[in-house]
């Protein structure tokens, strides 16, 4: 079972992405119009990852940078991302410096990868459902969102 969820990382279009299992929990307050205790969990697969999330946040970091060009936040993420010397996986080449960040700065960058690294082993080797969190092939990063909605009437 899958979810596309749509999170909005900044300016521009949302990252889509593909959740695997997803769950959703929740509480309503006792006047019952607010949903309280709310969480959404599930998982990104590898592929996920790099094919849609890497891709869509360095579309946000460029855009940001190309709309406050001056700021202190750009600056920073040019600093740390905009380090060229990789092609990314339409065959292009990362330009060092040039104020655009590549998906290839972000995958090959050392504290995405490991920010972004797989986390739990959730297939097995036919790709079904088989969850061993502890296995050393891990295969998919865990994610988990917290919130609360009040119900429209």
């Amino acid at each position: 079972m899958t979810w596309v969820f749509e999170l909005p990382l900044g300016p521009g279009l949302p990252a889509r992405l593909t959740v695997q299992w997803p769950r959703f929990v929740f509480g309503i307050n006792p006047s019952g119009i607010r949903l309280v205790g709310g969480a959404l969990n599930g998982s990104l697969s590898g592929r996920t990852v790099l094919d849609d999330f890497v891709p869509s946040l360095a579309n946000v970091f460029t855009l940001y940078i190309a709309t406050n060009p001056d700021s202190e936040t750009s600056r920073t993420i040019k600093s740390l991302f905009d380090t060229g010397g990789c092609d990314n996986p339409d065959g292009t080449a990362a330009v060092k410096g040039d104020g655009r960040i590549n998906p290839c700065e972000l995958s090959e960058n050392p504290l995405i990868k490991s920010l972004l690294a797989p986390d739990v082993r959730l297939r097995n080797a036919a790709g079904n459902y088989d969850p061993l969190p502890n296995d050393s092939q891990k295969d998919s990063l865990s994610l988990g969102f917290g919130f609360t909605a009040t119900v429209l009437t």
